[in-house]
């Protein structure tokens, strides 16, 4: 699935296999039902309609939304599992306030290099006064390390760490939450 910037880009170019964008959209709607739940339940609806029938197109048009902006109601119960994963996995439960996070936090800094000023974003998946917030979804948590390095994550976590340090003056710690 796309689980990168570069991912991404290539799938949203049409450069590689449609299943990509399904991926990603998953990956999304999930972060957001996990971290920021009451803006999970502005963006989507749960519903089972068949959205080619009268019945589909009606509701979609009632609530001026796409097919996009709904979900089955078998992936909504994974990612009310995912949550609740979240919420009773005994490291996670030793943070204090692990939902106590700003999510989707953007940080903007201009970076003074030798050739000029740069103008940097980052934008981080929850920031807290105690922690920065990452939150990855893997098809395979055994090989989830390696994919760390092979996509480049450190790369993401330490444009983070400078993000949250020029914002802050802090150099907080980064938690990361693979969830499969």
């Amino acid at each position: 699935g796309a689980i990168s910037i570069r991912h991404m880009k290539a799938c949203l170019a049409h450069q590689t296999e449609p299943s990509c964008a399904a991926s990603l959209i998953r990956g999304t709607q999930m972060h957001s039902f996990v971290w920021d739940n009451e803006e999970f339940k502005k963006h989507y609806h749960v519903t089972d309609l068949d959205f080619r029938t009268k019945a589909g197109k009606e509701f979609l048009a009632e609530n001026n939304i796409t097919s996009a902006d709904c979900i089955k109601p078998d992936v909504y119960e994974e990612y009310v599992q995912a949550r609740k994963n979240v919420e009773n996995h005994p490291a996670l439960r030793a943070l204090n306030g692990i939902f106590n996070i700003e999510p989707e936090k953007e940080i903007y800094w201009t970076y003074e290099s030798d050739s000029g000023e740069v103008n940097c974003k980052a934008r981080l998946d929850g920031l807290n006064s105690e922690y920065i917030l990452e939150y990855k979804t893997t098809q395979n948590l055994d090989t989830f390390e390696l994919q760390i390095t092979k996509l480049h994550y450190y790369l993401q976590v330490a444009w983070y760490f400078e993000a949250v340090r020029q914002l802050t003056g802090k150099e907080l710690p980064v938690i990361m939450v693979a969830q499969e």
